[in-house]
């Protein structure tokens, strides 16, 4: 069975069992891993988690996790955004902690039902790719919404019931088909026109 698995789960389980794999620990924010062989790869998708929610609670104090919609592969979480430019600063702080850039997938200017939705893709997929070794087919997404607080919609979002309405939820793929964290992957990542300061 694992003779016939795919070249890069030969080489990650290799790795793993030369001590060559980065650890846990000392890369808390390694989210290259797609090939799922054993609990060890489902263990660092948690460290994962964990680390990119308390990153941006020390930025954004009234950002939680929606346990209920959260999966190991997503993080759903739900903020306190109230517009636009405070969903792009986000975006930006997130991008800035999970070595990640990303670029527009869907957005609507005008959207009916919600105050703001744009959802991103991995500047690693395919899209609009002319250089080669940028295109890793990734299919990491990231997607912000801000929702109307009405009636409605009270009734069937908890948040926004809350003394301070969490309208914002936010979705970030944890898993991408790139490693994050090489120097390759580093000079690739395109540089913000604002320095974000923490």
């Amino acid at each position: 069975m694992i003779s016939k698995l795919p070249w890069r789960c030969w080489h990650t389980l290799a790795a793993w069992r030369q001590n060559t794999f980065p650890r846990i620990r000392s890369a808390p924010y390694h989210i290259a891993v797609v090939w799922k062989l054993d609990k060890m790869e489902f263990q660092q998708e948690i460290i994962q988690k964990n680390y990119i929610v308390s990153q941006l609670q020390e930025i954004y104090p009234y950002c939680i996790e929606d346990t209920d919609k959260s999966t190991p592969e997503q993080i759903v979480l739900r903020t306190n955004l109230q517009n636009e430019e405070e969903a792009e600063n986000f975006k930006k702080h997130y991008s800035a902690i999970s070595n990640t850039n990303w670029i527009v997938y869907n957005y609507n200017p005008n959207p009916q039902k919600f105050v703001f939705s744009k959802t991103w893709l991995c500047h690693h997929s395919k899209r609009h790719k002319r250089i080669a070794k940028r295109n890793a087919d990734c299919k990491a997404k990231l997607s912000i919404v801000i929702k109307k607080i009405t009636k409605a919609t009270k009734k069937t979002d908890k948040y926004l019931k809350y003394d301070m309405p969490l309208v914002g939820e936010v979705k970030i793929s944890l898993l991408h088909t790139h490693n994050t964290t090489s120097a390759e992957t580093l000079r690739m990542l395109r540089v913000n026109d604002e320095v974000i300061y923490f």
